[in-house]
């Protein structure tokens, strides 16, 4: 069968090997036209990617669209051909889908585009390999196509190694190569005849792993695989079994109201004081507790006891700060503060430390409520006890002071001696009055030397002077020196005042006080525990599918981040 001669040519021009693309390695921007609203530019890549170091890069416009025509083939009068078409390429992203065609133009210049075939890529390098026909029309020149169409805005695809090879006639000498094979068989006598050599093209490579193929797969071996199988091998072979203890309480607060509260129904029988809970929650966290914990049970011996596990153990000799973030790490708390309920699980390597571990929280919490509740009360009482205590020194210097002005004056009461003072003088006043009258009435009827009026006179004289003498104790004659008695009264009324105003600031104290003290009483606040704690029989932790599982899936998103970032970076460049 004859063959279409080909001259073959150099420097641009379809190379000598049958290749009809001018530009095979893509080196020259002029021999392919952009389609779509792309933009064309020469990329240099890595030599192990392809059989060229540069590249045609196809930049989409904004809608995600674009392509490029190779340089016009002279082609006049051909019509029903195939052709070969083989290229390298490769996406900013991987899934974009290239379409491929024979564009062909006519004598009067009409575009006409034929069947097309379509491959997916990858961001590296991926060989695509496939036939196109042309269709029954003449023609004057044709062209390769490549396009992608809504692919994403900020995206492109390069191709380097591009062939184009015309196959219709090695098609039709493989065909003849058959047909002569079918006549041999059916023909056996006429072996001595001449077989037809017809030259078959070669195969295309077969795919191989390069470099970056290796080199991930040993990245994912030693970053995921060989840290996975290590961190299975401890926990299954050195991770030590840990028992898990529970504890649960609450902190109940009583109030007992007083005889007219509970006539009255008006008693809080209890109820949870969630500050109190709060306080525990943090205090069970606390340094002080893992001290005093430490010092009854020794937490040092009990957390190092497993020898050849050195991540889920205590080391030895820990400070009390490593110490307490061990114990945060045994410790688990789940505080509700809706309803103020606290559940403890405690861990240890023996389900007897751990309950005793759980047991000596119930106790130091249970003492710590205690103490608070005796802070209360005696915060309470103590305001009231302080004014208690002045009103009773009040009160006894208030009576001092009397018993002192009593024992200087030698009168018991003023008052009194006064009522009798004055008894006395009106007693007097009367005498003095009867008497007057008898001297009046003498001397109206007897004579003037008469002894009865002398009597009378003497006897008014003498009651004259003893009203004199009354008046002046009682500080009312007038005279300058005699209101010694009034003074007396003032000052015994000033310390009666006094006297009587401790006493009752003293009543009013002992009252706010014994009302202090029976409040305070009412107010106790208790540790109550629904759940004592629990002796395990099953060791739960360490939970070594779910740790296995974790570092498997955290080893292998960090890989993949890594790989990701790799492969951007280079696809960038």
């Amino acid at each position: 069968m004859a063959e279409t001669a080909r001259e073959p040519q150099t420097g641009t021009g379809p190379e000598s090997n049958g290749n009809l693309i001018a530009d095979s390695k893509c080196v020259d921007r002029s021999q392919w036209v952009a389609s779509l609203g792309a933009k064309l530019s020469i990329k240099t890549h890595e030599q192990s990617d392809t059989d060229s170091d540069t590249a045609l890069r196809v930049n989409f416009d904004s809608k995600g669209n674009g392509g490029l025509y190779s340089k016009a083939i002279p082609a006049p009068g051909q019509k029903n051909r195939k052709y070969e078409v083989s290229f390298k390429a490769r996406g900013s992203h991987s899934g974009i889908r290239l379409f491929y065609q024979i564009a062909s133009r006519t004598a009067d210049a009409d575009l006409e585009f034929h069947p097309q075939a379509n491959s997916q890529i990858t961001a590296s390098f991926t060989e695509v390999s496939d036939v196109l026909e042309l269709g029954d029309i003449d023609i004057s020149t044709f062209q390769l196509r490549i396009i992608a169409r809504s692919s994403g805005a900020n995206r492109w695809f390069e191709i380097t190694d591009v062939e184009l090879r015309d196959i219709t006639d090695d098609l039709a000498a493989e065909g003849q190569a058959d047909a002569n094979m079918s006549t041999l068989r059916k023909q056996p006598q006429a072996a001595s005849a001449v077989a037809s050599v017809v030259e078959v093209a070669p195969a295309a490579r077969p795919a191989s792993m390069q470099a970056r193929h290796w080199l991930m797969l040993f990245s994912f071996i030693f970053a995921v695989i060989l840290p996975t199988a290590i961190s299975g091998y401890y926990l299954y072979g050195y991770a030590n079994d840990q028992y898990a203890s529970k504890v649960g309480f609450t902190v109940r607060k009583e109030e007992t109201g007083s005889g007219f509260e509970m006539l009255g129904g008006l008693t809080n029988i209890s109820g949870a004081s969630s500050s109190d809970t709060d306080i525990l929650y943090h205090f069970i966290q606390s340094q002080e507790l893992v001290q005093a914990v430490d010092t009854e049970l020794d937490l040092q011996k009990l957390y190092t006891k497993p020898e050849n596990d050195p991540i889920f153990s205590l080391k030895p000799d820990a400070t009390i700060e490593e110490l307490v973030d061990y114990w945060l790490r045994m410790v688990r708390i789940v505080y509700d503060p809706g309803t103020g309920l606290i559940e403890v699980e405690t861990r240890s390597f023996s389900a007897q430390d751990s309950q005793n571990i759980a047991a000596a929280i119930f106790r130091r919490s249970s003492a710590m409520i205690n103490e608070l509740s005796a802070i209360a009360r005696a915060d309470l009482t103590r305001y009231a006890k302080e004014e208690l205590d002045q009103a009773v020194v009040r009160l006894k210097e208030a009576r001092q002071a009397m018993t002192l002005f009593r024992n200087e004056t030698q009168i018991v009461d003023p008052g009194a001696d006064i009522q009798g003072q004055m008894g006395l003088l009106n007693s007097l006043q009367a005498q003095m009055a009867e008497t007057l009258i008898e001297q009046d009435l003498l001397r109206e009827t007897a004579r003037t030397n008469d002894p009865r009026l002398e009597q009378a006179r003497l006897k008014v004289e003498v009651i004259r002077k003893r009203i004199s003498e009354e008046r002046r104790k009682l500080g009312v004659s007038g005279e300058g020196d005699t209101r010694v008695f009034a003074d007396l009264v003032g000052e015994y009324e000033s310390l009666l005042v006094d006297r009587e105003f401790a006493e009752k600031t003293y009543l009013s104290a002992l009252l706010a006080y014994d009302t202090a003290v029976a409040e305070a009483r009412r107010q106790s606040r208790y540790l109550a525990a629904y759940v004592r704690p629990t002796l395990a029989e099953t060791p739960l932790y360490p939970q070594r599918e779910i740790l296995l599982a974790l570092t498997l899936i955290i080893l292998f998103g960090i890989w993949s981040i890594v790989t990701l970032v790799y492969y951007s970076l280079k696809d960038r460049r």
